[in-house]
């Protein structure tokens, strides 16, 4: 009896909690093309009083591409096409204007009921549903060939196949052309819509509205009113923000902001009239600015607006695991948000995560969205970075191998300048927040600074590599324990509107970082006992795998592995031991325990929080072996589309061939430079391996391998020079440690004279 109880009340529990987790209703308001800006202005009660209510943050949008068709065929930039399309299918979805046709199934189109249009279409029943899409079939056929896996309509699947109901209310029709692409995100995956109304009633004729025509509040409210009474989840489409948007164009820009402000206010007004029939206390509402407008674009402003609050939103601003940045979240977080919120598994396809807030004002978020906005405008200059040098190390290498009687002593300084770049770029955030012009001068001004000091008070380009390598490891790793404040705002990282990576430690910087800290560490081992030197080597190193490791600080698995693949050579290296068979084996066998590590440490995350080697394993564990080459193939086509288009491939292979043919002149010799001391040779090859290692395991590691090579180059090029010298005048000279002095000289000494 007493086990009947238990088993009776466990089942009403899980009963309760399951009605609860579908209890409330979930309603998505569309209101396309408004900045954040726009939105947080003073005079919209409605939204501000959502605001205050629960979370506001920035979203990106970054649109798919579809490899193999034309513009003319797929909507390629920020469009409300295939934002709303990437919104329902909880990835990242390329779309046509097909997204644009949904009817109501008692409409008349092409002289056919929309009922019976369907069904030829799609040769199945519509049953009662009573919007219909037309486009979903192409939707489908134009993502076939992605890279990864799309399944558009998966939002709409997955809850009616959990027994919810969708609606969809609401248009963004032009006087000439029907703009139902927000009904997308409510529909499954044949197009099937349960209630709402989406038809040419929700226009009225407005002479001094964009295209002639506004939005019928009242017809879109009691479609809103009546359709709620059955849905669970909604989207209602307030079309009067996208028509503006779009007339804004072709209008002077003080008619463009009127219209824009008008259509706002009305939005604000519509939002009012839903928020009487939601009790937030158990249902939720999302304002979402679903694409920027090309205002927005022009003016750097990626990043549109969401606004959520009520059942499980607390008050402050937005994030999600997809991010893991206070108010910022991804369009594919919020399908994520959905199923999360109606407590159903998400399909296997979503790559986004549940949004949650954080602490954080309104102003925060206004002053993060301009740094932003900063960072877009400064971003030419890291494509110029690679451009620059490219041709500095055609240059210099050239300068070198012509030179037959001994380099100049400046000479030797300018080879330190890459090195002080990239301390420089490091710095910059700290120094200044500048546009592209004045981030250019700074950067500049700072390398000038730092070369001019290193010769100062150093006195030697030996010593100055090294205390730069140690500089740049030291200041990564410090930036990243306090949450990589100066990584995310560098010109050489990655950006919230490129979208492929938020937190941690970008390829650009990882490279650098990398090759600095071994080559640093060589320098290190050169001047202190062995023992002792190993220690803190292991140390560093075991610190640095745990940044970009774990999930608040990094996350970058293929930084870990690299990490891991050069350390490892080095510590053999240093012991003073050769490179034999069982240190290769063990050296593989330390980056797959490191995979298994990372593995190990994702299974213990939700879901949500795993980083991409955790949801890799995921995907193959669910959807088989399949999966893996598909990710694999992913990620080879990723490096080659690297390979041919970017600046940074062209900086990689001209700087490995600077090295091999510097290396291979018999007149330079820098191989019997680099001889002379063991360690920091060690740091060299080492930094090789991880450069190598990047280039396997990184998604865009063509960019990493590139920044960790200009290291190598570096270093060789001092070599060749030194030995040049040398050569010449028949004299000992060093830009390097000897072996016979290492034991002898300080930090600041150890490097030898120039």
């Amino acid at each position: 009896m007493h086990r009947f109880l238990i088993f009776a009340a466990i089942g009403i529990l899980l009963t309760a909690c399951t009605a609860s987790a579908a209890e409330g209703k979930f309603v998505i308001v569309a209101i396309s093309s408004v900045s954040l800006e726009e939105l947080t202005a003073p005079g919209l009660p409605n939204i501000s009083y959502l605001i205050d209510k629960g979370g506001i943050g920035v979203m990106n949008t970054r649109p798919a591409s579809v490899r193999g068709l034309s513009e003319d065929i797929v909507v390629t930039k920020y469009s409300m096409e295939g934002a709303c399309a990437t919104i329902g299918a909880g990835t990242r979805t390329a779309a046509t204007t097909d997204a644009r046709k949904a009817y109501n199934a008692s409409d008349i189109v092409d002289n056919r009921p929309v009922r019976q249009l369907y069904e030829s279409l799609y040769g199945q029943s519509s049953r009662r549903a009573e919007v219909l899409h037309l486009g979903m079939n192409r939707i489908w056929f134009i993502n076939s060939e992605a890279k990864y896996k799309i399944e558009p309509g998966a939002l709409g699947t997955a809850l009616r196949s959990a027994g919810l109901k969708t609606a969809a209310v609401g248009n963004s029709d032009t006087h000439f052309d029907p703009r139902r692409e927000a009904t997308i995100i409510a529909a499954d995956a044949v197009g099937i819509i349960d209630y709402g109304y989406v038809g040419s009633k929700l226009v009225m004729r407005d002479p001094e509205a964009p295209y002639g025509i506004r939005t019928n509040s009242e017809v879109l409210l009691a479609s809103y009113r009546k359709a709620i009474k059955n849905a669970d989840f909604m989207v209602v489409d307030v079309g009067d923000t996208a028509r503006a948007a779009n007339y804004a164009r072709h209008c002077i820009e003080e008619q463009g902001l009127r219209l824009r402000r008008t259509a706002i206010e009305n939005a604000d007004y519509i939002i009012g009239e839903i928020l009487k029939d939601l009790d937030l206390s158990k249902d939720r509402i999302a304002v979402v600015s679903t694409n920027p407008s090309a205002q927005m674009i022009d003016e750097h402003n990626f990043l549109p607006p969401i606004i959520m609050a009520g059942s499980g939103i607390g008050q402050g601003l937005l994030t999600s695991g997809s991010t893991r940045r206070s108010g910022i979240v991804t369009n594919t977080d919020i399908a994520a948000s959905v199923v999360d919120f109606f407590g159903i598994e998400a399909p296997n396809s979503f790559i986004g995560s549940p949004v949650k807030t954080t602490i954080g004002t309104k102003q925060d978020l206004l002053q993060t969205n301009q740094r932003i906005i900063l960072q877009v405008q400064r971003q030419p200059a890291m494509r110029g970075i690679a451009g620059f040098l490219i041709f500095y190390v055609i240059v210099m290498s050239f300068w070198i191998l012509q030179q037959r009687n001994r380099p100049a002593p400046i000479a030797k300084w300018l080879v330190l300048l890459p090195i002080a770049l990239f301390l420089s770029v490091l710095w910059l955030p700290a120094v200044a927040n500048l546009e592209m012009t004045g981030s250019i001068i700074m950067l500049g001004l700072m390398v000038f600074v730092i070369l001019v000091s290193a010769w100062f008070i150093l006195r030697s380009p030996g010593k100055a590599f090294g205390w730069l390598c140690g500089a740049v490891i030291l200041t990564v790793i410090a930036d990243m324990m306090r949450g990589a404040v100066l990584l995310r705002d560098s010109i050489m990282s990655y950006s919230p509107v490129d979208g492929a990576r938020y937190y941690g430690i970008g390829n650009e910087h990882m490279g650098s970082a990398i090759s600095a800290g071994v080559i640093a560490a060589g320098f290190l081992a050169a001047v202190l006992a062995e023992r002792r030197t190993l220690r803190i080597i292991s140390l560093t190193a075991l610190l640095g795998l745990v940044i970009v490791t774990i999930g608040p600080l990094g996350s970058n698995a293929g930084g870990a592995i690299s990490i891991a693949a050069a350390v490892s050579t080095g510590l053999v290296l240093w012991s003073g031991h050769k490179i034999h068979r069982k240190h290769i084996i063990l050296g593989i066998a330390s980056v797959l325990i490191m995979i298994g590590i990372l593995i190990g440490l994702d299974q213990l995350r939700p879901g949500a929080a795993q980083s991409h080697v955790g949801r890799a394993v995921h995907l193959i564990t669910t959807d088989g072996f399949n999966q893996a080459l598909t990710i694999i193939d992913r990620k080879l086509s990723m490096n080659l589309m690297l390979l041919k288009n970017s600046a940074w491939s062209k900086l990689l292979i001209t700087s490995v061939a600077a090295v091999i043919v510097l290396l291979s002149s018999r007149h330079l010799n820098p191989i019997g430079q680099l001889r002379e001391n063991r360690h920091i040779q060690a740091g060299i090859i080492a930094a090789t391996i991880g450069s190598i290692a990047a280039l396997i395991f990184n998604d865009s590691g063509v960019v990493a391998a590139a920044t960790a090579f200009i290291y190598i180059w570096t270093a060789v090029t001092l070599a060749a020079m030194t030995s040049s010298a040398k050569l010449e005048n028949g004299e000992r000279e060093s830009s390097l440690p000897s072996p016979t002095r290492a034991s002898e000289a300080c930090p600041a000494e150890s490097a030898g004279q120039s």
